[in-house]
């Protein structure tokens, strides 16, 4: 069984370029499925990952999905891998048409990934309504939908009650687990061994809320001026970096940039934090999980507030979760974490087993591998 992969980019600071080279990784270890990754856009650290497992890469080289270079170079894709199934998590406009008029009996299976952002104006209602009527006219052989959390599922389908879609969660690799050290870090970015670090790592963009992260890290070093914080990512808000917000912080807020290394960084905190404003299920939150760094975060809505509801159905607990939104609690939550020496923590040990159970990779890659026979055989 051969299966291609589609995605637009091919950066893996999108939690979705992740979540494929997570399933690529394992699924490339079976003997009864073939996997490659067709990326619309140039290629990038995606791409690197992908081949270093011995996973087949095309790039289209396309500016976006509405160049009409797609459509010769998406044909010479399928003469060459000749798959079996699609399997999309992000579709380019021409690949649908593409797809739509000369492939229609290919089958496909697309995984949506989260809920878009509400329409601000009028040209976004007009884009959004026109994408819905492409999407109608340009059908492809969709033989299954999968969302990556209940509350993704839930929304989707009241908007669209004829769309019957199956959950299938975010996969993470407990294998090869970064170690919990830190000491690399902190010398890197210059302070002694023993200093608390706290960390956001993320897309830097207006839905992570990284305002929420600076205001709670003023909160903290009014009482704890020794604790350090840093923060990974690119993104629109890097602009934060020279704003109001970071007078005084300079000292102590270390801004790391996009790194390739973000899970390794994520094993040297000694505290994740999570401000996002909604997510579907976030990728970063359950890499905190596997490699046991405890987590504060607001309870949002969508994947966030799921997995605080799966971890009172499983656990006793999995991170100190706020609600509300409320930043001084946030801060309260930092230090009393920070301040708390045991190790490891209970809420740590649930959280890695609540990934364990329901997260693991060969748990979702084999359930996945048995939607892509049923899609075959239907």
């Amino acid at each position: 069984m051969k299966v291609l992969y589609l995605i637009a980019g091919a950066s893996l600071s999108d939690g979705i370029a992740r979540h494929i080279l997570t399933l690529c990784e394992f699924l490339s270890t079976r003997e009864d499925v073939e996997v490659a990754v067709c990326v619309t856009h140039e290629e990038g650290d995606l791409t690197v990952a992908l081949r270093e497992v011995g996973v087949q890469v095309y790039a289209l080289n396309c500016r976006n999905g509405h160049d009409v270079q797609i459509f010769g170079r998406f044909r010479k894709v399928l003469q060459e891998y000749q798959p079996d199934l699609i399997h999309s998590h992000v579709m380019s406009l021409y690949i649908r048409i593409y797809l739509s008029l000369r492939a229609r009996a290919l089958p496909v299976i697309s995984t949506i990934h989260g809920v878009a952002d509400p329409a601000k104006d009028l040209s976004q209602r007009l884009r959004a309504h026109s994408g819905r009527w492409l999407d109608y006219f340009f059908q492809v052989n969709e033989k299954a939908v999968l969302m990556i959390s209940t509350a993704v599922q839930q929304t989707l389908e009241a908007s669209a009650p004829s769309l019957k879609s199956r959950v299938l969660y975010n996969p993470v690799s407990l294998e090869a687990v970064p170690d919990r050290e830190s000491i690399w870090l902190k010398t890197e970015i210059g302070v002694p061994a023993t200093t608390p670090l706290v960390g956001f790592i993320g897309r830097l963009a207006g839905v992570k809320d990284l305002p929420a992260f600076l205001q709670a890290t003023r909160l903290v070093l009014e009482k704890c001026p020794g604790y350090h914080f840093v923060i990974v990512g690119d993104g629109p808000d890097e602009c934060y970096k020279n704003s109001d917000l970071m007078r005084g912080l300079e000292s102590n807020v270390h801004w790391l940039g996009y790194r390739t290394d973000a899970k390794r960084i994520m094993a040297a905190l000694d505290l994740f934090v999570l401000t996002s404003f909604r997510e579907g299920m976030p990728t970063v939150l359950l890499e905190a999980f596997s490699v046991r760094t405890p987590v504060v975060g607001f309870v949002s809505p969508g994947g966030v507030q799921e997995v605080s509801d799966l971890s009172k159905q499983y656990t006793n607990g999995v991170a100190d979760f706020v609600e509300g939104r409320d930043v001084q609690k946030l801060a309260h939550s930092i230090q009393s974490i920070l301040e708390d020496h045991s190790n490891p923590s209970p809420t740590v040990c649930n959280a890695y087993h609540l990934v364990e159970k329901l997260f693991d990779v060969r748990v979702v890659g084999a359930q996945l591998v048995d939607m892509y026979q049923e899609a075959l055989n239907s």
